[in-house]
This record gives structure tokens, sequence and C-alpha cells, in this order.
């Protein structure tokens, strides 16, 4: 899908997470990750991370400029991503943040 990066914008030195996708978007699929970034970053809440930037790289390759979230990887953090049948209540209070608005 992608890969994540720990990076220092040049500007002013804020250091942030830049997602890129493995593979170059176009029409639909690009107008999706376009849709889905745009919401991102109108969205606030603790539980989840600020959007800052949305771009295309010269390869064609989507990207993310990200709040950088201190810590390891989700899959070592204990906190389980997905149980069938249950929202974590911490992803059910952040989508309560967007369902009023979209």
């Amino acid at each position: 899908m992608g890969a994540v990066y720990e990076v220092k914008r040049t500007s002013d030195g804020r250091r942030m997470a830049l997602k890129v996708l493995t593979r170059a978007m176009s029409g639909p699929d690009a107008a999706r990750f376009a849709r889905e970034a745009e919401i991102g970053a109108r969205m606030r809440h603790a539980n989840l991370v600020a959007i800052f930037d949305v771009g295309i790289l010269s390869t064609g390759a989507p990207f993310l400029a990200m709040e950088l979230v201190p810590g390891g990887i989700a899959r070592g953090s204990g906190v389980p991503l997905w149980r069938p049948g249950r929202v974590p209540s911490h992803c059910s209070a952040a989508s309560r943040t967007a369902s009023p608005r979209f």
C-alpha cells in the first residue's frame, strides 16, 4: 500500500509523517484519495492525526503530510486495531467528529 517516513519540513523545521503510496493513481482512484485527504484535513479530534498537505510526487505516487505521532508502529502498540463486530471506543469517538459534517 505505501510507506510512512519521518521527515522535517525545510521551511520551518517541523517534524511530520509523510505517507507515500507505492503506486501512481489516476482517474477515480486519484479523485477518491484527494477527497479523503480533504475530509481528513478538516477533521479535528484527539484520536485523529492532522493532515497538513496532500499531493502527487513527480513519480505519480500520491502522498499525505501528516502530524507525527510519537511512539512505535500500531502493530506493536497493544491497542487492538479491529475486533469483529465491535468498534473500539477511540475509533467511534473520532467517527462521531466526522459524521455530522460529511
